[in-house]
């Protein structure tokens, strides 16, 4: 890193880290991916929502929170709530399918799906009006760019550099600790607010991620001068 004529990290906390190893600035590049959808229709303005989880089924993206947080909920709460969406496989598949049989078994609107490609992926999102990020550790997933660049709010765990995106730009809900009970209480707050009212922030992060914008930066940073 000190020999280089610049210095990048994709992740806020891993940029700072990276200067107080080398003692020189490191800038922060997000990694994010080109999407297809193109100016996809606004979520939901009120409720009933729907809710969507893509990701591996393992310990570390929080899936077992998430479906226990589901069964915190109250009658009260799925009525304002039209469908979760769990999409995904992985190490915790039998937990998945065991808790999830028990919502199932309690009427409650889930619907469980595997591993999907990349367009389903962004047609499940744009089919969502909220996207949900219960990991437990995290630096900065690709879902929640995805999610930004598809004009949805999150509801995240405050995890990895997630606190830190979402606190100085207003793009979602954070819960206030990685427990199943705190997903829950922010899955409610979603419940009683507008969807469409962090459009702002939300803009804000997706030009922050635009894989375009990025690259051209890079390009300028890299041959100015040359």
């Amino acid at each position: 890193m000190r020999d280089a004529r610049r210095r990048y990290a994709d992740g806020l906390q891993l940029a700072r880290d990276s200067e107080a190893i080398c003692g020189l600035p490191v800038d922060f590049l997000p990694t994010t991916r080109s999407l297809d959808t193109r100016e996809p229709p606004p979520p939901a303005a009120a409720a009933p929502y729907k809710f969507v989880f893509i990701g591996r089924w393992h310990r570390n993206k929080g899936i077992d929170l998430l479906l226990d947080a589901l069964t915190l909920l109250a009658d009260a709460d799925w009525e304002c709530i039209a469908e979760v969406a769990i999409y995904g496989g992985g190490p915790l598949q039998r937990t998945v399918y065991a808790k999830a049989q028990s919502l199932l078994d309690a009427q409650r609107p889930l619907t469980i799906g595997g591993f999907i490609p990349k367009a389903m992926a962004e047609r499940a999102i744009v089919n969502a009006d909220w996207v949900l990020i219960p990991s437990r550790i995290e630096s900065i997933p690709v879902i929640f760019s995805d999610a930004m660049k598809l004009g949805r709010p999150v509801i995240a765990m405050p995890v990895g550099d997630l606190p830190r995106l979402m606190q100085n730009v207003s793009c979602g809900i954070l819960a206030s600790e990685p427990t199943d009970k705190a997903l829950a209480e922010a899955v409610k707050r979603a419940l009683h607010s507008a969807a469409n009212e962090f459009s702002i922030g939300i803009d804000a992060q997706a030009r922050r991620f635009d894989l375009a914008t990025i690259a051209a930066d890079i390009t300028r940073e890299a041959f100015i001068g040359e």
